[in-house]
């Protein structure tokens, strides 16, 4: 069996706000196969482009891991991440 192209474990995503701290993921967990196309629907603030941006390596999680390719990239610096999206990721806004 083939491995995920991108995995994602326990992944939660907390903002700070004026009034505390807001979480908009909590625990998420989501395997990507090759070849596979991902849609993610659901109702505005349920943390959908908080999910595509820390999948994306454009925003990190507050904890949690994110595998791409079989390879944890939480540790890796700017430079590196923007290696991989250069390199890996894509993926298509609704809106542009």
């Amino acid at each position: 069996m083939s491995k995920p192209v991108l995995s994602v474990r326990n992944v939660t995503r907390t903002y700070d706000t004026a009034s505390g701290g807001l979480t908009v993921l909590k625990g998420v967990n989501l395997d990507v196969m090759p070849g596979e196309v991902v849609g993610l629907i659901g109702p505005s603030g349920s943390g959908k482009s908080s999910l595509l941006h820390a999948a994306g390596l454009l925003e990190r999680p507050t904890s949690g891991e994110i595998r791409i390719d079989g390879a944890d990239v939480g540790g890796l610096d700017e430079r590196a991440r923007t290696h991989i999206r250069l390199a890996s990721i894509g993926f298509v806004y609704q809106f542009h």
